[in-house]
Parts: C-alpha cells; sequence; structure tokens
C-alpha cells in the first residue's frame, strides 16, 4: 500500500506515500543467521543480534541504501557465489537502529492496521450467523501472523478459531513458531482454539503412491491442505453437509501475477464451503516484516536464514534459492523426499548419479506431466471398447467397482461364484454390469448398453479410475456437498445421501487426483509418421518387445489385455510397441484388421510375420525409424554412441527420452528371437557396454520384400520405381527392403525376378542392360490390401 525508501539514519527503511524516487521492489530485513549460511563472515564482521543487520531485495544485499553484494547461482546441491561491490568490500556491519526506524513509520502501520481491521469487521458484521464458522488459516508464516494479530483485535475469541495445516512437509521451525503463537494467545486468550489439520497419511505415504508433486500436477495442496482443513471444519462443527465457513487468510498479491487477479473477498473459487477473506492482500513484504517488528510478533526462524516464503520443505515451485536453504539449514527434514525424486529419475533410465543430480538441480523433475517414473506396483487401469459397451480391466485396485458405482445412480448387485452382476440406472435407463474378480489381484467389469452416450462412457470410465487408483487421500470426500461419500478408510458410499451430483467424479480429470498424477494412456495414431520429430522417443520406458510378449499378444489377440503376466509398466510399453506395430488401436483396446490378418501368417510362419511387423515398426516407432535410417549398415555402436548421435541432431527431446528410446531398443535387440534370427542387428558386450552391429540380411521373405515395396511407393505417392532409389541416402526416411532389412542390391534384384513371377499383376520388373524399373499395381491404395485372402503370400 506504501512505497518504499530507504532511512540512512537507522540503516533502515520509512514507508512513504510519494511515488517519486522510491524503490521498486520492497525490502525484506536480512539477519546474521542468513549471512552465516551463505558464508558472508568470509568478508565481513558483523554482531550476532536479534535485529535485522541489512536488506535485500531479490538477491541483491544493501547496507544504509548502497547496494554491497550479490548472491548469483546456487541450487539444492550447490552454494550461491557471493560477489560484493567495491562498496562491500571490508565492512563492518552495524545493526538496523530498529525502535527508532518504527518510530518513523508508527503512522503508516496505523492506517495499514486500522484498514485491515475495518475489513475484517466487516466481513465478521455481513456474515456472523449465516455461516458456520469464522476460520483464521494458519500457516505459522510471517503473513498468517500479521492476519491472527488482526483478527484477534475484531473478532471475540469464542467466535472464531485457528487451523495450522500440517502437511508432514514443514521444516522444524514452523512448528516451533506454532507452538509459540499457542502459548503467546492463550495467554491473553484462553478462550480461542487452536487446532491442527492433517491428512491421515504422512507426506512420504502419498509421494510414493502419487509420485513427487509437479508444477503441472499440483496434487499435494489438495490431499495436504485443502481435503484436511475441510475434514477438520466439518468434525469441529459436527455437520457434513451445508457446512459454510469464512477463511482469513494470507495471500497477498505481490507474491504472484496469479493472485493479483483474486478478489479480496471470493465466495466458491477455492472450495465450495468457503469464503476467502483476504486480509492483507495489497500489503507488502517490507510493510509485512515493519508490522510484526513493531507488534513483536513470534517470527518463524527460518526467515532469519534466508527463507522469503515458508511453505513445504520440497515444492516444486520453490526457487533454487529456498531449496539451497532449506538443503542447508534442514537435511533432515528434506532428505527422504528428495530420495523419492532421485528414485523416480533413475526409474526414467538416468543410472549416473551425477546425471540425476543434475537433472534434479535444473528442475527438470517438476515439469512431470504424467506417470513416467512412478512406480505403481501393479495397478493399473486398461480399458477396452467392446461394440455395445466397455471393459475395464482393474489391475491391483485400490477399493471397490462396485461401491464407486454407486455415484452415478442407484445399484443392485448379486453376487454368484465370485461374480457380482449388477444393474445401473442411470440417465432414464437401465445398465446391466459385471464384475468377476475370479483371477487374484485383478478385477473385470463389462458394462452393456452405452453406446453412443460420451457423457455417461465418460463419467464410467472416471469410476474405472477411481476404483482402480483410489488411494483414500479424502479429496474428492469433501467435494460431497451432502457427506454421502467416505473414503476413509475405504470407500463407502451413503445412497441415502447421495444426491447423484457426480461433484466427486467432476472435480478433477480421470475422475482421481491419483489417476491424474500417475496413470498414462497410450493414444492411437495412424501409421507412416514421418518421424520428422522423433515424437514419442522415450514411449516404451526402456522395455524391448520382446518375442515371448509378442507371441503371447498374437495367441491372445483381444483376451490379452486382461490376461497377460506383465507389469503395469511393461504393459504401457507393450501398448506402444503394439500400436507403432498397428497391431492394436490403443484408444479402443482392441486388436486391428491387420491384427486379424497377420494371426493367420503368424500361425503359419512367425518369422514372415514379425518381418512384417518390422516393417510397420519402421513407420511408426521413433527409436526404430531413426536406428535403420540414420544409422549406416555394417556398423557398430555402444549405446551411449547413439544417444549421443540423437542428442546431437539437436531435437527438443530430453536426455532422459533419449535414453528411454535407445535402451528400448537394445533391450529388442537382446531379447527378441525373431530379430535375432532374421540376422538384422546383432548385440555384443564390451567393455560393459552393449554395442549393437547393424548387419542387414539377405534372407528376407519375399511376401516382406513386396510389403515394404508398397509401403514405400505409397509414401513416395508413386509406384513406378528404380531399384536405384531404394539404395539412395536422400530416400531413407521412406524405407524399402534396404533401409528396413539391408539387403544388398544383387540380392534384392534376385528377389524381384521371383516375386514378379509368384505376385503377378503386384509386381513386374525391367532388369536387363541399363533398365532397373519395378512396377508396383497402382489400384493397390492401402497396404494391408496385400494381407487379404486373396493375396497368396
Amino acid at each position: 500500500m506504501y512505497n518504499v525508501n530507504w532511512d540512512l539514519e537507522t540503516n533502515g527503511i520509512v514507508l512513504t506515500s510519494e511515488s517519486k524516487n522510491t524503490l521498486i521492489v520492497s525490502p525484506r530485513p536480512v539477519f546474521f543467521e542468513e549471512l552465516e549460511l551463505l558464508g558472508f563472515n568470509e568478508f565481513w564482521k558483523y554482531p550476532h543480534t536479534k535485529e535485522p543487520l541489512l536488506w535485500r531485495t531479490g538477491r541483491r544485499y544493501y547496507y544504509k541504501g548502497t547496494m554491497v553484494a550479490e548472491a548469483k547461482g546456487g541450487g539444492i546441491y550447490e552454494r550461491p557465489r557471493i560477489e560484493l561491490t567495491d562498496a562491500g568490500k571490508g565492512l563492518g556491519l552495524e545493526p538496523v537502529k530498529l525502535q527508532a526506524m518504527l518510530e518513523k513509520n508508527k503512522e503508516q502501520l496505523e492506517v495499514l492496521e486500522n484498514e485491515a481491521i475495518d475489513f475484517v469487521n466487516h466481513i465478521y458484521k455481513r456474515y456472523k450467523g449465516k455461516v458456520s464458522a469464522f476460520v483464521v488459516s494458519f500457516s505459522a508464516g510471517k503473513d498468517s501472523q500479521v492476519i491472527l494479530d488482526i483478527v484477534s483485535k475484531v473478532i471475540p475469541p469464542e467466535d472464531y478459531f485457528v487451523i495450522f495445516t500440517d502437511t508432514t512437509m514443514e521444516i522444524p521451525p514452523t512448528y516451533e513458531a506454532f507452538e509459540e503463537t499457542k502459548r503467546k494467545y492463550r495467554e491473553t486468550y484462553p478462550e480461542l482454539k487452536f487446532y491442527t489439520a492433517r491428512n491421515w497419511k504422512p507426506a512420504e505415504a502419498t509421494w510414493k503412491e502419487f509420485g513427487p508433486p509437479s508444477r503441472l500436477l499440483r496434487w499435494c495442496c489438495s490431499v495436504h491442505k485443502s481435503a484436511p482443513m475441510i475434514r477438520l471444519v466439518r468434525e469441529i462443527v459436527g455437520r457434513n453437509d451445508g457446512v459454510r465457513i469464512v477463511v482469513f487468510d494470507g495471500v497477498r498479491e505481490e507474491e504472484s501475477t496469479r493472485r493479483k487477479g483474486y478478489s479480496r473477498l471470493a465466495e466458491n473459487v477455492k472450495h465450495f464451503t468457503q469464503i476467502n477473506a483476504e486480509v492483507i492482500k495489497r500489503w507488502t513484504t517490507t510493510e509485512v516484516y515493519t508490522y510484526i517488528l513493531a507488534r513483536e510478533l513470534p517470527l518463524n526462524t527460518a526467515y532469519r536464514l534466508g527463507l522469503d516464503r515458508v511453505g513445504c520443505s520440497v515444492c516444486p515451485f520453490a526457487s533454487q534459492w529456498t531449496e539451497y536453504m532449506i538443503g542447508r539449514g534442514y537435511l533432515e527434514t528434506v532428505k527422504s523426499f528428495i530420495n523419492q525424486v532421485e528414485k523416480t529419475v533413475e526409474s526414467l533410465g538416468i543410472e549416473d548419479k551425477a546425471e540425476v543430480r543434475k537433472y534434479i538441480s535444473e528442475g527438470n523433475w517438476k515439469k512431470r506431466g504424467g506417470g513416467e517414473g512412478v512406480d505403481t506396483g501393479k495397478t493399473r487401469l486398461d480399458i477396452i471398447q467392446k461394440e455395445e459397451g466397455q471393459r475395464f480391466v482393474l489391475n491391483d485396485p485400490g477399493d471397490r467397482f462396485e461401491e464407486w458405482i454407486k455415484v452415478l445412480g442407484p445399484v443392485r448387485v448379486a453376487s454368484d461364484n465370485g461374480k457380482l452382476e449388477g444393474d445401473l440406472l442411470v440417465s432414464n435407463r437401465t445398465l446391466h454390469f459385471s464384475v468377476d474378480k475370479n483371477t487374484a489381484g485383478r478385477a473385470i467389469v463389462d458394462i452393456d448398453g452405452i453406446k453412443g452416450d460420451k457423457l455417461l462412457l465418460g463419467r464410467l470410465n472416471k469410476v474405472a479410475y477411481k476404483s482402480t487408483y483410489c488411494a483414500h487421500c479424502g479429496v474428492c470426500e469433501v467435494e460431497c456437498p451432502t457427506g454421502a461419500l467416505s473414503v476413509i478408510p475405504s470407500v463407502l458410499v451413503n445412497t441415502s445421501k447421495c444426491i447423484h451430483c457426480y461433484s466427486c467424479l467432476d472435480f478433477v480429470e480421470k475422475g482421481c487426483l491419483r489417476a491424474k498424477s500417475v496413470a498414462t494412456l497410450v493414444s492411437q495414431k495412424e501409421g507412416g509418421n514421418t518421424m520428422s520429430t522423433l515424437s514419442g522417443f522415450g514411449n516404451y520406458l526402456t522395455f524391448g518387445l520382446r518375442s515371448e510378449w509378442l507371441k503371447d499378444f498374437m495367441m491372445k489377440g483381444n483376451n490379452w489385455f486382461s490376461d497377460n503376466i506383465l507389469g503395469p509398466k511393461q504393459v504401457e510399453a507393450m501398448l506402444y510397441w503394439l500400436r507403432d506395430a498397428e497391431l492394436i488401436d490403443s484408444k479402443r483396446k482392441t486388436v486391428t484388421p491387420f491384427y486379424e490378418h497377420l494371426k493367420g501368417i503368424f500361425e503359419k510362419d512367425e518369422l514372415l510375420a514379425f518381418e512384417l511387423v518390422w516393417v510397420n515398426l519402421f513407420y511408426n516407432s521413433a527409436p526404430v525409424f531413426w536406428y535403420l535410417s540414420r544409422v549406416p549398415w555394417g556398423k557398430a555402436y555402444s549405446s551411449n554412441e547413439l544417444k549421443q548421435m540423437v542428442e546431437n541432431e539437436g531435437l527438443t527431446i530430453t536426455k532422459r527420452t533419449i535414453s528411454n528410446g535407445i535402451d528400448g531398443l537394445f533391450n529388442t535387440f537382446e531379447a527378441n528371437q525373431y530379430l535375432q534370427k532374421l540376422g538384422v542387428v546383432s548385440v555384443v558386450r564390451h567393455d560393459r557396454e552393449r554395442v549393437a552391429l547393424k548387419m542387414g540380411t539377405n534372407d528376407v521373405h519375399p511376401a516382406a520384400v513386396l510389403y515394404s515395396l508398397y509401403r514405400y511407393a505409397i509414401r513416395k505417392g508413386y509406384y513406378n520405381l528404380t531399384v536405384k532409389e531404394l539404395y539412395n541416402e536422400s530416400n531413407s526416411a521412406y524405407g524399402g527392403p534396404y533401409v528396413i532389412f539391408g539387403v544388398e542390391r544383387q540380392s534384392l534384384e534376385r528377389l524381384l525376378r521371383g516375386m514378379q513371377e509368384y505376385y503377378k499383376g503386384l509386381v513386374s520388373v525391367d532388369l536387363v542392360a541399363d533398365l532397373d524399373n519395378i512396377h508396383l499395381d497402382p489400384s493397390v491404395k492401402d497396404y494391408k490390401e496385400l494381407l487379404s485372402e486373396n493375396v497368396d503370400i
């Protein structure tokens, strides 16, 4: 509300209404503890006093109005370096003349205080008797200390209470500040009640279930702040429905551009139960500190250490400055969370410890947008579209589908030999469903009669996600307006209270915070991508296309989705392999017509079937495409060399993605017997490192050669080819038998002569004198036609 000027007389600041020649950024006081932590004692002499010694804006330090130093760099593993200005060399610091400074700001602080008191008084009179409770949201940070002080001067202590939300990720000074605050206020206001809200699960447990939070997946605030607070308020007021509270919080617009857009009084913004009143919305950091010092309020000692904001010890929104300060000051508190981040990074395929630390220090873990690197054990959901309905395969589900489905409408369920048969009344019709739990750790749900109803289908999908991934975090429970839903310790829907409003489903994508954080979907794409950006290079999560996995799928078809022995991450990777091989429609989770044609071939000749799959992978799999089109035949490269080659192309893909893709490729080379028998690539171990020799083979089935020629022609857009162009390096992105299999020219010509006799009408050649023409049938517009029953391959 005020501008700030330096006050040289006190080595402090003065709040002013003038706008000329004032500071652009509001400074905060700096205490000796911060200087000690950063190593300023190497350069300056200063007393260890309670009063501040100088001031800081951002990372620049000011003493008596002059910039004397700047802290640069630093991070979670690295101390910032100190650069002194000429004025800062050889300094001996004297404390701020605090009482004199506060006296100069006395009137300004009274104006700030009185305006805030008037606001609180207005809110109190407006909502008294109309809400269930008045609550001070207390974090033990500087802003909440000011809020509590002001509210205590307006509202009688019996008419409000204080809630400290313990995320179990707090640093020790926060707990100490909370206890000190309770002692202080209980001496003056014995009737004032202090409560602590916390999730029934500690953060260490939820981090393992949800994965580390990120800037895109900020599940932690809902799980460890909002939901526990609302649950506690409902317990305090003694009801689960119709609860309405006024929350006085410490949100200030100076802290972020987003917060500037907040209304000072906001109803139903953060939650339908809350009216949020932002008492000091327009206060600056300088004003907050000056008020605390003037009123002698408890100050969290973490601020003396140099923290600008006090909150969770590890946060995806924390600055590198904060990460260093907390890492140095409270290592034991953050250790378990950093270990969890490191495990997640290692699960992405980054094994080198130095690279892991670099990945974390650069903040890349904060960018997570899906379930990559998160170990969900055996838990996984597969959604399979059927002709008239939907099948859900819930692997190691968190709770019961037959309980969650009750939020959609009235349900009748009967049990028959371990299989549940039920009817759901929804959207003025009855849907039949079954839940088969005969397989240990797996539930197979079939629902019929929902074709065409996309809205209902979407909500059924959410029910399936909730049933699979439910960690009983309690977030969806507090979204229920009637108190019909209870999820702790297990899900229970009170059907007499449930009004089927779907609030517990529609509050978040997938209907479940954990599902949003850890679940990944394989989306369908058409074959024939040019791969110019190598999109999806890391999809396989280091898993290769093993021959036994492929054989199992070819034998089971659609049944494979609900009957396979792979782990969740292996299934995820395999789905991408199958999609890229054009064997499944990954949206519908059903086999493709290509699979139906290939199955008959596979039963007769497994190697030929794989050769056709290998052709498809060239056009759809980014790692396979890159390897076959970029690496020369006859060359051997280690996995690290190939990763460096991809990185050198300057594409917008991360090292992690590159590593996943190349590792998945090497694991395919090693674990796929079809590829080994074909002889395209050989892998050997050299000095503990895998080396792949791209050998090539002439022993390719003529049908696979024909198939690769048609795919080349369709990609090119013409059907009259030459043998020469197939060996032209400029055409390597289009495929063909040389690029995909390494077939030598003489061998190819020999194959072509035999093929024109066997595949009459589909291929003819002119291979005499200087002619090397290949003529294909231009009426074949879809390469899959070659696998039809009319073509004997």
